[in-house]
């Protein structure tokens, strides 16, 4: 006889047709019930998760699961009009699903007439997702808790519409490491793992340009300074919380300077810049790779990594991609708009694979 855990655990390990399957046999009298239906409809058919989020509802009105369920649902139909009434009603009913609502400035959702391509300068742009950036990032009140993508109609480039404020941004980011108490610095154990792939990393590197002055921009608690200056670079790391900066000189030993780029980017010319998951947080890339570009020596190597949208796990992730829902995270290329934005910067890619650090990246190096 199915139970209700049955169909939990098959809905927990990813296997929402089964479990489905399990709840369609029990008692969808139960709106909690009706709404975890929801959920696992949502992997199999986004308009059955809209009726079982409706009938939820219809039992519930104030059940902000159910509400959440219904925005994710009418949205992977393409309904992103009615998406966000039902996605900023379940903020409203439960603000754990986003810890706070946003304060201050004007929304940032939803507006597809603010902001050009970055890359082609086109204003139209297809809308393709509508969440709540709490399904795997807290919002801590300071950004709008509903976000908003739209593809280039143009060039495919795909876009936050009308970027969050900086200063939201800012406060997020401040609050966000005032939550963890800044506490992450790496243990050993991680910190080898990651000196083994950066070094894996400069191995190619290496094979395309000599050792030199090299630019890391985010450089984080400074493991790729680190391994850079290991392999006789003369290695800087940009960073704008001051806890790795301060970690990174005194443990670590590299040279890292804190600040936000491009706006203190250092003149150069480096015979390496990298940016390790750092261009999707720019609105206008275009412009942040052409600074790089002056700033690179001649034969010089550009190096960075980025959330890839034609990515093989991007692809079977689709709209669970969690990439999707950093607030940082303003655009998304693929392998395509990626090269094009390269290309306009002056830049022609020379290798290019799989990240084994981020999931769902690609690492370029190119110059």
């Amino acid at each position: 006889m199915p139970t209700l855990e049955n169909a939990r655990q098959l809905r927990l390990r990813g296997r929402h047709r089964e479990a489905l399957g399990l709840f369609n046999a029990l008692d969808k009298g139960d709106p909690a019930v009706l709404c975890e239906m929801a959920h696992a409809a949502l992997h199999v058919d986004a308009a059955v998760a809209e009726k079982l989020a409706r009938a939820a509802l219809s039992r519930a009105p104030a059940l902000a699961l159910a509400n959440h369920h219904l925005g994710e649902a009418l949205a992977r139909q393409g309904r992103f009009d009615e998406a966000v009434v039902p996605l900023r009603a379940a903020v409203a009913i439960d603000g754990t699903l986003a810890e706070l609502l946003a304060r201050g400035g004007k929304p940032w959702s939803h507006r597809f007439d603010v902001a050009r391509c970055s890359h082609c300068g086109a204003a139209e742009a297809t809308p393709v997702w509508v969440g709540n950036t709490s399904r795997s990032q807290r919002c801590l009140g300071h950004i709008d808790p509903v976000k908003v993508w739209a593809r280039c109609d143009r060039c495919g480039l795909t876009r936050v519409p009308e970027p969050p404020p900086v200063d939201h941004l800012v406060a997020y980011y401040d609050a966000l490491r005032a939550a963890d108490g800044e506490v992450g610095a790496p243990e050993v154990g991680g910190l080898f793992d990651e000196l083994i792939r950066w070094d894996e990393v400069m191995q190619r590197i290496l094979a395309l340009t000599a050792p030199g002055p090299l630019l890391e921009i985010g450089s984080a608690w400074g493991s790729f300074c680190a391994v850079a200056a290991y392999h006789g670079f003369d290695a800087l790391g940009l960073e704008t919380a001051p806890n790795p900066v301060a970690w990174s000189r005194e443990v670590l030993g590299v040279r890292s300077v804190e600040g936000p780029a491009p706006d203190d980017l250092p003149d150069g010319p480096f015979q390496v810049i990298a940016l390790w998951e750092v261009i999707e947080h720019f609105a206008d890339p275009g412009a942040v790779l052409h600074a790089l570009r002056e700033r690179l020596a001649p034969g010089g190597i550009l190096a960075l990594s980025t959330p890839c949208l034609d990515h093989p796990l991007h692809r079977a992730r689709g709209y669970d991609d969690p990439m999707w829902s950093v607030p940082g995270h303003l655009v998304y290329f693929d392998r395509a708009t990626l090269e094009q934005s390269l290309a306009a910067a002056g830049f022609a890619i020379r290798q290019r694979w799989l990240s084994p650090r981020h999931l769902g990246s690609v690492v370029v190096l190119a110059s």
